[in-house]
């Protein structure tokens, strides 16, 4: 059986008097909203996620891994004790050298030690957009230098005459991109890692989907502009759309938010729920289109009954006549309007039942109310 909190906190020796108090008195959410901004700085999105020294600790999770990484930041004069008995290595991911690639030889062993050798030096171009609010160029390029530690490093912001040029020779469709030179099929990490790039010429990119690039290429900058596509049948999805629209209610400055629906065409039109969400898809699309002052309330509705589709009475309740809408959402605006919803799904390259697009051409994925609260002040200039 397991105990609640209290009972945990007393066999602890914990005053849960104090606890409570310290919760009463607001400290507690204050120094939990610390955290938070901390988090949201430091784009923190798994757990856990250790920094030493103010470094992210990038190694294995694991005791002796962690110790030797501990070890490593003490000078030899006051190293302590329990360093003094570890071996130098537990697994390759321990032997890290800017430049080189690493081995542990003899691991498991008390002389389990690091083996070091030049790997073969890269050219790694950087197509970077100087705009971008939610570019992880940093977190990729420490995966990369890890892969290919001879990698030199370039950058190119999209917007000059070389990023241009780049962008059109290699058909580079996110940013940040990563393109590297002919070399890079000399690295030791290329064969395993080769389906991670797409040949061009004589060079190869990396995957921008796998380097989190959220910029979309090509599209034009609509500043405060944001986009939340969703699957209105999901009811993850809604009660996402439902804290942002609650969030945004409470803003003084606000984004110009539009709504869209995840749509494909390709033989036909389709939805991440079939057709059912096809066809609520194509409703609320009419809706929108045919009362755009109702529709956010009736927006609201529907999603707080995601998945129901008994959808006329509460149209009637906004003063929405259902018969105008059925007629316009099986006839010929409800194709045209899936259709376009189609495009911009696809154009974007849209996955899964929600996705949020700032500015017109970053997607970002978000994962909680705070970060999404530290996205849209950033997206209104007030954040980091």
């Amino acid at each position: 059986m397991r105990m609640g909190w209290d009972q945990a906190a007393v066999a602890a020796g914990v005053d849960t008097a104090a606890v409570l108090r310290y919760v009463a008195s607001g400290e507690a959410e204050r120094e939990l909203r610390s955290h938070l901004y901390r988090t949201g700085r430091l784009r923190i999105d798994r757990s856990p996620t250790l920094f030493i020294n103010n470094r992210p600790y990038q190694g294995r999770v694991e005791r002796q891994s962690l110790l030797r990484a501990l070890c490593a930041r003490f000078q030899a004069k006051g190293m302590p004790s329990a360093c003094a008995a570890l071996p130098e290595c537990g697994s390759d991911a321990d032997c890290v050298k800017p430049g080189f690639l690493g081995a542990c030889q003899d691991a498991g062993t008390p002389s389990a030690r690091c083996v070091y050798r030049k790997d073969a030096s890269v050219g790694l171009t950087v197509v970077y957009d100087a705009g971008s609010l939610f570019s992880r160029e940093e977190e990729a390029l420490t995966l990369l230098r890890t892969m290919f530690p001879g990698a030199e490093v370039e950058r190119a912001e999209a917007s000059t005459e070389r990023g241009r040029a780049l962008i059109a020779a290699h058909d580079i469709r996110l940013l940040p991109a990563y393109l590297f030179d002919a070399r890079v099929a000399d690295a030791f990490n290329f064969e395993r890692t080769s389906k991670m790039f797409r040949r061009s010429g004589a060079d190869y990119l990396f995957d921008g989907e796998r380097a989190g690039s959220p910029v979309r290429v090509g599209r034009p900058l609509r500043a405060g502009a944001l986009d939340l596509f969703l699957s209105p049948t999901s009811p993850r999805a809604c009660a996402v759309a439902r804290e942002v629209l609650d969030m945004l209610d409470r803003m003084t400055k606000r984004p110009d938010v539009s709504f869209h629906y995840m749509v494909r065409y390709e033989e036909g039109a389709d939805a991440p729920g079939g057709r059912f969400d096809l066809e609520e898809s194509a409703r609320q699309a009419v809706v929108r289109a045919l009362y755009p002052d109702r529709y956010i309330d009736y927006f609201k509705a529907r999603c707080a009954e995601a998945g129901s589709s008994y959808w006329e009475e509460g149209a009637r309740r906004l003063g929405i006549d259902p018969a105008r809408v059925r007629e316009a959402a099986q006839g010929g605006l409800g194709m045209k309007l899936i259709a376009e919803e189609a495009a911009l799904v696809k154009g974007l390259e849209l996955k899964g039942d929600i996705a949020f697009v700032f500015n017109n051409r970053e997607v970002v994925t978000l994962s909680g109310r705070e970060q999404f609260r530290q996205a849209l002040e950033r997206l209104m200039g007030a954040g980091p």
